[in-house]
């Protein structure tokens, strides 16, 4: 890992001679802005190994890429990407913008995926076809229209860069996406494939869906956190919350604890009101929920060494991880719960120490507060849990290709080249540009980060929930209406998430 600093850097000192910054602080110096690389980050890159193979091929500077054969030449063939869109076509919601964009603008990060697009498209002489025609909210549509063309073995589209939460996974279980496991040109083992998505990924045997560098604002930018107000931390006199990460005690107890005792009636009518007064937490509906249940290492879905799904819930320990979040929820009075753009505004404005959110707020939401802030992991379960474990938001875009492409080999060649071109020159972007250096603040970010990257966390019940009932949803069912017992919960789905499993199971051959 350390082995790249030099290059990278160099690399970016060519990139800011050229771009802007990411916006926010246009008047800030060269100084105070120069990029850094993934390597001043310390710790696995997000999803990936921390060294390289030893067999890995090596550049002119020693430093290692993708083992891509240097006279690769698809001879101008046409890459049709089917990519979701974000809200109302929104160019710059993070799905969309992280496979395309369509110009150089002087935003740091926009600039460096366009770079990277046309560097893939000289190197591999391809052209990146990217299609996007449909919003978020009409993502049925779009998974109709990628069945169909697969039905009617049309050639239409030769890369998916598909919605985790959805009904993607069921074209999979209809074998309309080719298994990847031992894709060529496709190397797993490299550091930009995301290992968190690939060991959660291998059902029946096969491997449907990737995820990588390329997909880092979906990834690595939907994972959830705890902003911490620095200023807030300092005036109430609690120390550094980042220590207790260091130390193995951040908990949901320890953070529903400390929120209580920070909460101020500041306009003095003698009640806590989410318009005036200060809090210890704010937590985002239904998003906390997500994030909390994944935090505290609940699972329902076992799978076998082959890949074989069982439904086996926790019932014991997510009936105990429920009343801890429910408590935090409705009976804490440090904590307010609110929706997204409501609670983010609250931190923005100074009024709680805490709020849960996904680390592409930063750059998105909260890259005009003053106040500095910093970034740590969402909570474990107790102090027995081994390690923090960060949810990437169901916001989460995997790649696929569909079994009617008629040249796998471009398919293939181009994911690659994306993500391994990403690990190089976006990612250190999106990091330690555009997340430490200008909207998380503080230096303890760049360790917190250290954590964060590391426990990124998938699994089964979000990329598959969509065909179970959405069994990762619990919390967050009960937590919206206002309810504390799981066993009412799994008496209602637990007979239909087992047949769910069963039946597909049985369409895979298992």
């Amino acid at each position: 890992m350390k082995k790249t600093i030099s290059l990278l850097l160099s690399l970016f000192i060519v990139l800011s001679g050229i771009l802007t910054g990411c916006g926010g602080n246009p008047a800030q110096s060269e100084e105070e802005t120069a990029p850094t690389s993934p390597g001043a980050i310390e710790g696995p890159v997000p999803g990936g190994a921390e060294e390289a193979p030893a067999d890995a091929p090596e550049t002119e500077e020693g430093l290692w890429r993708d083992d891509l054969p240097d006279d690769l030449d698809f001879n101008g063939e046409t890459v049709t990407i089917h990519i979701r869109d974000g809200d109302g076509h929104n160019k710059t919601r993070n799905c969309i913008m992280e496979m395309t964009v369509e110009e150089l603008n002087g935003e740091l990060l926009n600039d460096a995926i366009y770079n990277r697009n046309l560097t893939v498209s000289e190197r591999l002489n391809v052209t990146l076809d990217p299609y996007a025609p449909f919003e978020w909210s009409q993502y049925g549509q779009a998974l109709a229209e990628i069945r169909a063309s697969i039905r009617a073995d049309e050639d239409r589209f030769d890369i998916i860069a598909g919605w985790c939460n959805s009904d993607l996974a069921s074209l999979a279980l209809e074998n309309c996406f080719l298994d990847m496991k031992d894709a060529p040109y496709i190397d797993t083992e490299k550091p930009w494939w995301n290992q968190a998505l690939l060991g959660k990924n291998l059902v029946g045997d096969k491997l449907y869906f990737l995820t990588g560098e390329s997909n880092i604002l979906s990834s690595l930018g939907s994972a959830f956190s705890v902003f911490v107000n620095e200023a807030l931390e300092t005036d109430f006199g609690l120390g550094k919350l980042s220590d207790y990460v260091d130390e193995g005690t951040w908990t949901i107890d320890k953070m529903a604890g400390i929120a209580e005792t920070v909460h101020v009636d500041l306009n003095g009518d003698g009640k806590m009101d989410s318009d005036h007064d200060r809090y210890g937490i704010v937590l985002i509906e239904y998003l906390s929920a997500d994030a909390l249940y994944a935090s505290l290492d609940l699972h329902q879905i076992e799978v076998s060494a082959d890949g074989i799904m069982t439904y086996a819930p926790q019932e014991e320990r997510i009936s105990t991880a429920l009343d801890k979040i429910y408590n935090l929820f409705y009976n804490n009075e440090g904590s307010v719960g609110w929706a997204p753009g409501y609670a983010r505004n609250i931190f923005v404005e100074k009024r709680t120490l805490m709020t849960i959110d996904y680390i592409e707020a930063s750059r998105e939401e909260f890259r005009e507060m003053e106040d500095s802030y910093y970034i740590i992991p969402t909570p474990k379960f107790d102090e027995e849990q081994e390690q923090y474990q960060a949810y990437i938001f169901n916001n989460l875009t995997m790649l696929s290709v569909p079994v009617t492409n008629r040249n796998t080999d471009a398919a293939y060649a181009t994911m690659e080249a994306l993500s391994s071109e990403s690990y190089f020159n976006v990612t250190p972007v999106f990091f330690n540009d555009c997340m430490q250096n200008k909207y998380a603040r503080s230096d303890t970010t760049t360790r917190m980060l250290e954590i964060i990257r590391s426990s990124c966390y998938v699994d089964y019940e979000y990329i598959y929930g969509a065909l179970f009932s959405k069994p990762a949803f619990i919390v967050r069912d009960l937590i919206l209406n206002r309810k504390s017992d799981t066993a009412s919960w799994f008496a209602g789905h637990k007979k239909m998430i087992e047949k769910q499993i069963a039946k597909a199971m049985d369409s895979l051959g298992g």
